[in-house]
């Protein structure tokens, strides 16, 4: 492992950074919550190189990451140039045993700024993002990639990684933690919203009215919800309710927003008119297109009307549709949805 460092710098400014370590460049910060850094990705069976970053929570501290390539596997049948099988990992330095001598100020900085939200990584001279699953709460791992060795070389390829936070400051989140703590601790709670299998969370109608106009409508108008103080939430699973009572309390979901939440949080706060939360999540759904996806998608987006969405994903169809019109998605879009498929060959044409 390098003993060098990669400083980034302060996440606020935008600048470029040299090269202080083998195989890392640090290229941009496209904003306060992005980082992006070139990688050059080794043959070694294991290669490894720490990143630092000088971020700003009130003051400034830094965070520590081990940016890794791993060989998996390797085939060579002697006519062709051989395949690596690679993985690429980023895994964050925590606590007092990491060994750099932090700077003491990430303990007061809350894990869901202090993390990554999402991390990703581009091959260059290839537009398909590939994003690192997050293996712990400290670890994100790509997806296995096979690449070809077509020169005798130390590093058999280049991609660029996407570090992505979320973004706070500390006099919110002396607000938010009063407000949070209301709820967290189920204290004062003056409305009840109970789900099918029994579970319950308590709520406050001031907040929750002032924050959405639906609420604001069911609990001050003569209806059944403000007579009982009870709500009964039928068609929301309970965990997506709770996120979304969160993100109401403190402006963001307990748990960034994952795949796996980020389409029925969207419908939980398109019934409760939650703009800001709607935009969050087609921001993160339009991030995240990808050639497995992007038909699903399509459909999801045409049924529920995410114009944003469905825009997004015919462009992504018709910037990478040589690798799309083969699947059996396109197959089913076409028999089961042919005017959105033909939707998306005029736009392809325009």
């Amino acid at each position: 492992m390098a003993s060098a460092f990669c400083s980034v710098g302060s996440l606020s400014s935008l600048r470029t950074v040299q090269r202080t370590v083998p195989n890392i460049t640090l290229v941009e910060q496209q904003n306060e919550t992005l980082a992006c850094v070139t990688y050059k990705i080794s043959i070694q069976k294991y290669n490894a190189d720490k990143l630092q970053l000088d971020r700003t929570y009130a003051n400034t501290y830094t965070s520590y990451f081990v940016l890794s390539s791993e060989v998996v596997s390797i085939t060579d049948d002697g006519e062709n140039p051989q395949n690596y099988t690679i993985e690429v990992s980023l895994r964050e330095l925590t606590g007092p045993d990491d060994g750099l001598g932090s700077s003491g100020k990430e303990d007061t900085v809350p894990d869901y700024c202090r993390r990554p939200c999402d991390v990703w990584m581009t091959l260059i001279n290839e537009r398909n993002k590939l994003f690192l699953r997050q293996s712990s709460s400290n670890e994100w791992k790509s997806p296995k990639i096979i690449l070809p060795l077509l020169q005798p070389s130390a590093t058999i390829g280049t991609c660029l990684i996407s570090i992505k936070f979320n973004s706070f400051r500390q006099g919110e989140a002396k607000v938010v933690k009063s407000l949070l703590g209301l709820l967290l601790h189920q204290t004062q709670c003056d409305v009840k919203f109970c789900f099918e299998d029994g579970r319950h969370v308590g709520g406050h109608i001031p907040i929750l009215a002032n924050r959405s106009p639906v609420f604001a409508a069911m609990f001050s108008h003569d209806m059944q919800e403000k007579k009982t103080g009870q709500v009964v939430i039928k068609d929301i699973q309970p965990e997506i309710f709770k996120e979304m009572l969160h993100y109401l309390y403190a402006g963001r979901t307990r748990i960034s927003i994952v795949k796996c939440t980020a389409q029925p949080l969207f419908l939980a706060a398109e019934k409760y008119d939650i703009k800001e939360l709607k935009d969050e999540c087609i921001q993160f759904l339009i991030l995240h297109i990808q050639s497995g996806n992007v038909i699903e998608l399509i459909v999801w987006a045409d049924l529920y009307r995410v114009e944003e969405i469905k825009e997004a994903a015919f462009k992504f169809v018709g910037e990478n549709y040589k690798t799309i019109f083969p699947t059996t998605e396109w197959e089913n879009l076409m028999k089961l949805y042919p005017d959105l498929c033909l939707l998306v060959t005029r736009r392809m044409i325009q």
